[in-house]
């Protein structure tokens, strides 16, 4: 265990480590970037254009004005999406019926 961590201590100061660090860095962000453009998309495509703008500034709100941890963010949203999808659910239940 001990000569695992000096190998990763000795790693860690290497040149050739930092420059490939530095080369995935822009690759995650562009990834990120990516991957939250797509969700908005489908959030905008599933709630409309005003309900998934009023989320999507709510989230801002929450994250940066509030500074409540994303986790807290994610758990809400969570949490309103199962209770919009049992509410779609009853109602496409009841509409199908009749």
């Amino acid at each position: 265990m001990i000569a695992l961590l000096s190998a990763v201590n000795y790693l860690s100061g290497s040149k050739v480590v930092a420059g490939m660090i530095a080369a995935v860095s822009p690759v995650i962000a562009v990834m990120l970037g990516m991957m939250a453009y797509e969700f908005a998309q489908k959030a905008f495509k599933g709630l409309g254009k005003w309900i998934g703008a009023a989320f999507l500034v709510l989230a801002l709100v929450l994250l940066e004005v509030l500074h409540l941890h994303p986790a807290i963010v994610i758990v809400l949203y969570l949490a309103y999406g199962t209770v919009h999808y049992r509410i779609l659910a009853r109602k496409n239940k009841k509409g199908g019926t009749a």
